[in-house]
């Protein structure tokens, strides 16, 4: 293995559905415009909440991520509206750490977490963190994004280029406890040490 890193993964549920019904069905080339003139506004946005968070976890290596937590209530609203549904970390996993990865999550989340599914590969990315953490995301927890091939495709991208990859649309881990699953993808973005690129 290379290079092992961690990435902030962002979950959004970004009128997907919206999306591929006007770009698949509609000819108005003005309206297409105009839709994805919204969405890169809206990836945008998204992307600057994501480097802020990445600026806190270097800022403040704090195990129980409080700082993250207290900057995500702080732009709730403002992440809400542009269809953020939840920001987490995904960590790169081999098989040796998985114990020291399991034991973190259970100090923050509590001891009925777990690492799933399971795995005979020599790395995984389980969501260690998640936030805000509800009903809904908390089903996400420790789940190993590369355990599925559009989530790890999108990983590869991330930690080949060193910038910021989007999915494609997928369904949601959380859609299972969800009223009224939706389509949705994900963003992740690299954490690298800015005084040790490589790591």
């Amino acid at each position: 293995i290379s290079r092992l890193l961690s990435l902030l993964i962002l979950i959004s549920s970004i009128a997907a559905a919206s999306a591929t019904y006007y770009f698949s069905y509609r000819d108005d080339e003005e309206q297409a415009a105009t839709l994805s003139a919204q969405l890169t506004s809206r990836l945008d946005d998204q992307l600057t909440v994501l480097e802020g968070v990445r600026a806190l976890y270097f800022t403040h290596k704090v195990e129980g991520g409080d700082h993250i937590r207290a900057y995500l209530r702080a732009i709730h609203t403002h992440a809400r509206s542009t269809g953020i549904q939840g920001i987490g970390i995904v960590a790169a996993t081999t098989p040796a750490q998985e114990s020291d990865r399991l034991a973190l999550i259970r100090k923050n989340y509590g001891p009925d977490a777990r690492l799933w599914p399971k795995s005979s590969g020599k790395l995984t990315y389980p969501i260690t963190f998640i936030e805000p953490y509800d009903t809904l995301n908390s089903g996400a927890l420790g789940f190993d994004m590369y355990s599925e091939t559009i989530r790890r495709r999108a990983i590869q991208r991330a930690w080949t280029t060193g910038q910021a990859s989007a999915s494609n649309i997928v369904q949601l881990i959380q859609n299972g406890v969800a009223d009224d699953p939706q389509p949705a993808f994900l963003l992740f973005l690299p954490i690298t040490d800015p005084q040790n690129p490589q790591s």
